[in-house]
């Protein structure tokens, strides 16, 4: 009997014994193991914020987490209902966004556009922030009910553009995820996905291509855009966006991404050393000048690069409004004044300085317009004897950047200081077409002048059929044109020019040195390159009349002056009334018509126009843009 009870007492010492040893704890607590909601929240690029969870309850309890570098996140959700909402609020890329997925229970549950997609989908609303303040148990079972088919009819619409990242069958839910650049996180390296206002637009990142429909409708669509063939292998660069356009001085703002790579870095870079700017971060700055350049985004790391074209194009234009600076409609004795109380006898060349003022051809005279329109008469004086010019014969003029006068007088070119000093250049009295430096340079007819930002003049030189240059040293050389009339693109002397007419103000240059003509008897516009070539930007083929239109489906009437603007948008006066404008890339359009016959026009540096009248008007117009 004894012996039984010390074997009862001694087998209950061990049993508490084995249990104490069990609980690993001297309280006797077992602790069971951890239920959890954990995932990644990406968006292209991992998202740098907070992820909220809530869960399904009359007052449902909510918590939070942050994101770490990688957009993993877990929460315990040990005493909640499932199932759960997740929100994750952040960055990525730059961008802010508020996306929202969806947890049946304990596992995994990413945060990413299409998890977004499919909750608004099984919601039947996009009104994601109403639903989750309020989760209630009705709307949570229905969302888990129809999410997993939903999340499969999502890969079948999108399939074509998943397959090339294997990942058409990717559960972009609940299948483990990582943001290292690869599969499905690459698809939203180049794709975006954003659902607002009862509409869902996918759209390809790096080639800048849309599709919109409405989130109704989504389900029902195959988006198909144009499939990755590329940018698929480890160390690949895809540079965003592709083929975007933008206005002259605008930005664009230029992404990457390095295929499987943790390191993104980039070095970016303009191809054209004339192609505008771009920064470190990838912010693009683009050119005064129009034209196609291109941008370089190469990887360090992997020593691959992708170079895409960006289209630079010129503002679009306001509507012009013609006001006179000075002078009336009628012409008479040259009298200085301001404004209308100024006369001038017939007006011809004209050129505008930096500070805006006007400076015209009257009769061989030099008249100066302030911006306020106070005319004055310019005396000048011969730098070598240093007495006045009383006849100074004056027929085409221009301006260089610091204020001097170029102008032609009789077969001879004329460099005229600030201070009225009149010297010779190039040319002499008698007339003719050869080469050489200084008086021993001949010129046939020179009807309209022209300097380029290193001081280089170039004339329209209707009697040698060519167009002439003139280094500061006054050394004269033939840019382009045989001599022979005609209307033959090609370069140097194999181009030729039908430059009969008696038009002041016939060429124009930009900054680009490039140079323009007009040929009214061809009905077209030249473009000469610094180096020589040409080629017919507008007009031509035989026809006349005031088509707009591109290249030669334009026509002109009788183009008789010509300017041209900081962004290279060519202006002609054409016909004598009508102001047409020509894109750099050869879109004709009518801008405006004064009413009046115009003899010369000029821009200034803000982009306004200037004209003078003809016929029995003598009048200095300024066109301006609002």
């Amino acid at each position: 009997m004894r012996l039984s009870r010390i074997l009862g007492l001694f087998g209950i010492s061990v049993i508490m014994m084995l249990l104490v040893s069990c609980s690993g704890s001297s309280s006797g607590t077992i602790n069971p193991p951890a239920q959890t909601v954990s995932g990644v929240a990406a968006a292209g690029t991992p998202l740098n914020g907070t992820v909220y969870l809530k869960e399904t309850a009359s007052t449902a309890s909510e918590r939070s987490a942050a994101v770490a570098s990688d957009g993993s996140f877990s929460f315990d959700v040990s005493g909640l209902s499932a199932p759960f909402l997740l929100k994750a609020v952040g960055t990525a890329n730059g961008k802010s966004y508020t996306l929202y997925s969806f947890a049946s229970g304990t596992g995994v549950a990413n945060i990413n556009p299409l998890s977004h997609l499919a909750v608004a989908e099984a919601n039947g609303s996009d009104d994601l922030a109403t639903l989750y303040a309020n989760p209630t148990s009705a709307a949570m079972l229905a969302i888990k009910s129809g999410l997993t088919p939903l999340i499969a009819k999502i890969q079948t619409v999108l399939q074509g553009s998943l397959t090339p990242f294997g990942a058409s069958t990717s559960n972009f839910i609940n299948d483990p995820f990582v943001a290292n650049h690869q599969g499905l996180d690459l698809f939203f390296d180049l794709y975006a996905i954003s659902v607002n206002n009862g509409g869902v637009t996918v759209t390809d990142k790096a080639r800048n291509n849309s599709v919109n429909t409405n989130l109704s409708d989504f389900l029902t669509n195959t988006i198909s855009f144009t499939p990755y063939t590329s940018f698929l292998n480890t160390g690949d660069v895809c540079v965003m966006p592709f083929g975007a356009s933008v206005v002259t001085s605008g930005t664009i703002a230029f992404s990457a991404v390095v295929v499987g790579l943790a390191d993104q870095q980039v070095n970016w870079s303009v191809v054209e050393a004339n192609g505008g700017t771009i920064t470190g971060a990838g912010s693009y700055i683009a050119p005064t000048l129009p034209g196609t350049y291109h941008v370089l985004g190469l990887s360090p790391n992997s020593h691959i690069g992708m170079k895409v074209p960006v289209t630079v194009t010129s503002p679009p234009q306001p509507s012009p409004t013609v006001s006179v600076l000075a002078g009336s409609a009628t012409q008479g004795t040259p009298i200085d004044g301001t404004g209308a109380s100024a006369v001038f006898g017939r007006l011809g060349s004209l050129a505008v300085d930096a500070g805006g003022n006007v400076f015209v051809e009257d009769q061989g005279y030099l008249r100066k317009i302030t911006p306020t329109g106070l005319v004055t008469t310019l005396t000048l004086t011969d730098s070598t004897t240093g007495a006045v010019i009383v006849n100074p014969n004056i027929t085409s003029i221009t301006l260089d950047s610091v204020g001097n006068i170029y102008a032609v007088s009789g077969f001879a070119i004329e460099k005229i200081t600030s201070a009225g000093v009149v010297n010779p250049l190039a040319g002499s009295a008698t007339q003719g077409a050869a080469d050489g430096v200084g008086t021993a340079a001949s010129f046939g007819w020179i009807q309209g002048i022209v300097v380029d930002g290193s001081g280089n003049i170039f004339v329209r030189d209707n009697g040698a059929n060519k167009i002439r240059k003139i280094t500061p040293a006054g050394v004269v050389s033939t840019l382009a044109g045989s001599g022979a009339t005609g209307s033959a693109d090609g370069v140097g002397t194999a181009a030729s020019f039908n430059l009969i007419g008696a038009i002041s103000d016939g060429i124009a240059i930009d900054s680009g040195g490039n140079v323009y003509v007009v040929e009214w008897p061809n009905g077209d516009v030249r473009k000469i390159t610094p180096a020589g070539m040409v080629s017919t930007l507008a007009g031509g083929s035989g026809r006349f009349g005031e088509t707009d239109g591109a290249g030669n489906v334009a026509s002109f009437s009788n183009p008789s002056a010509i300017t041209v603007d900081k962004n290279a948008n060519v202006y002609v006066a054409d016909g004598g009334y009508v102001i047409r404008t020509i894109s750099p890339s050869g879109m004709v359009s009518t801008l405006v018509t004064p009413g009046t016959p115009l003899s010369s026009i000029a821009t200034d540096s803000s982009g306004n126009l200037y004209a003078t009248t003809e016929g029995f008007s003598a009048e200095v117009l300024k066109i301006a843009f609002q």
